[in-house]
């Protein structure tokens, strides 16, 4: 995993928070189970994931006990862990590439914030989202 989990949440108060959770799919499929959703807030540096079940649905639950401060947050999908996409070392990976697919389902611009063009803001209490990737 490429991203570090910001923090301890212990006795640390964030301010209002809320939780993140929905379905993840690509042209309105399902990707394979265990794809990373990875939410990120560009200012302060918080982070946290969760992972996608057989129908793509999936509960942000790594950092915090899964609540996330409110506010905009950049997106990115990652491919399972332990996949290794197309047989290619992590420094492959990284490198820029040119939208095409690969075994993990889903364009390469996904992987990163800065090329993902997603956005999402969590509100206080639950808030859900359809991401639905394209080609």
């Amino acid at each position: 995993m490429l991203v570090a989990i910001a923090g301890c949440s212990s006795g640390v108060d964030y301010g209002p928070t809320g939780t993140a959770a929905g379905r993840l799919t690509m042209d309105k499929k399902a990707l394979q189970t265990g794809t990373q959703v990875v939410f990120m807030h560009p200012e302060k540096g918080y982070a946290s994931f969760g992972t996608t079940d057989a129908d793509g649905n999936f509960k942000i639950t790594s950092w915090n006990e899964g609540k996330l401060p409110i506010g905009k947050y950049q997106v990115m999908i990652q491919a399972p862990v332990g996949s290794d996409p197309d047989g290619k070392s992590a420094e492959e990976l990284l490198a820029p590439q040119t939208g095409e697919l690969s075994q993990a389902e889903f364009p390469f611009k996904y992987r990163q914030t800065s090329t993902s063009g997603l956005e999402y803001e969590v509100k206080t209490g639950p808030n859900s989202f359809e991401i639905d990737l394209t080609k």
